[in-house]
């Protein structure tokens, strides 16, 4: 399954370049931020106040309260009785988790629902996904349950969206093609960079469950080094590939 992400800051030649590249890039599901149209159809539902929608090629869900501290209980609500949830979107929230230079109240209130679940954050590096005028943010903040996050690939589009986001694209393996990934590729040594992967390296905080936390630790050092190294194919028949 294909996810791209984008905040289309209600602009028309951005909604029109956004079916260009689902087609392109052959996406399952968008997940729209300021979307520019405002007529619903079986693939395109807009949520109650029309600022944020899904797309897809069948019936999609979409929420979104008023108020930002509603919105995120009722997500967390939600995900707690689901196994497997992608949550995105631009929370406006900054964080110094996510590479922002400081935390604001967004931030705080959208960690301390989410640490309630049991999810983990897809964004990787430092590159701001909002940009305008010379001043640049990560606001587009892309969270899967952590069952999905081995077979989650999470990347930033260069491609023109002619909005002041960019694209975020979530590639999701199927489950039976996760292992044989995970056995053909490991990474490269040689092309570590230490002062990335310490920067990218954030060991969640102690959840009380040492299963949910190794669990979690090591999605951590994997993350840290997609963000800090090069893949390579492995063509030992004797070794499995290790994180590091």
């Amino acid at each position: 399954m294909r996810i791209i992400q984008i905040n289309l800051n209600h602009c028309e030649v951005a909604h029109s370049l956004l079916e260009q590249v689902l087609r392109e890039k052959r996406a399952d599901i968008a997940l729209i931020s300021e979307p520019y149209k405002k007529v619903e159809t079986q693939s395109y539902i807009l949520d109650s106040s029309k600022t944020a929608a899904i797309w897809a090629g069948r019936q999609p869900e979409s929420v979104q309260p008023r108020q930002f501290t509603h919105i995120l209980d009722e997500i967390a609500q939600d995900a707690r009785h689901r196994s497997q949830v992608v949550i995105a979107g631009d929370f406006n929230a900054w964080s110094e988790d996510w590479g922002s230079t400081r935390t604001n109240a967004r931030g705080r209130t959208l960690q301390e629902t989410f640490a309630t679940l049991d999810v983990a954050l897809l964004n990787t590096g430092s590159q701001n996904t909002f940009s305008k005028a010379g001043y640049g943010s990560i606001v587009d903040l892309t969270f899967c349950s952590s069952g999905l996050y081995r077979r989650t690939t999470w990347s930033l589009s260069n491609d023109y969206t002619a909005s002041d986001h960019k694209y975020i694209v979530c590639d999701l393996e199927d489950r039976e093609q996760a292992p044989t990934a995970a056995r053909s590729s490991r990474f490269n040594p040689a092309s570590l960079q230490p002062l990335k992967f310490a920067e990218e390296l954030r060991i969640p905080d102690p959840s009380g469950d040492v299963e949910c936390e190794v669990h979690n630790t090591m999605a951590a050092v994997l993350q840290a080094c997609r963000a800090s190294m090069r893949c390579s194919r492995g063509h030992s028949r004797h070794h499995e590939p290790v994180p590091w």
